[in-house]
């Protein structure tokens, strides 16, 4: 049955990522114009260090991943991870989901969940 949903999501595959692409890169100029956002990682944005780079080897589209960092620290990451409402606290690649998760309370961040964690009350 995995392989049944695996070929059912690589036949499309062609048509969506183009559109994760396009959609990473709004989010991204969008997210380092924001007054509450400290840092915007995401390849496409000209601020970004190998932007010249993501420009010559991926000229169709700088992927669908980004990164960004709350201003305020733990407990605003807090307060933004809870407050989710369009996100999965999960991680999906090429498919129609997003994650939202805080990198210092991820269970596979340093191969275990934190003191952080617990300490944050997320994961």
């Amino acid at each position: 049955f995995a392989a049944f949903l695996f070929l059912q999501g690589i036949e499309t595959l062609h048509l969506r990522m183009p559109r994760h692409c396009e959609n990473a890169q709004a989010v991204a100029e969008h997210l380092e114009q924001h007054e509450a956002v400290e840092w915007v990682n995401y390849p496409g944005l000209p601020s970004h260090p190998d932007s010249e780079r993501a420009n010559h080897y991926l000229p169709d589209g700088k992927g669908a991943i980004l990164g960004f960092g709350i201003k305020g620290g733990m407990e605003a990451g807090k307060k933004f991870i809870n407050s989710v409402k369009l996100c999965s606290h999960l991680a999906n690649t090429g498919v129609r989901a997003h994650f939202g998760g805080h990198r210092g309370c991820e269970r596979h961040h340093r191969g275990h969940r934190s003191s952080t964690c617990r300490r944050c009350g997320v994961g």
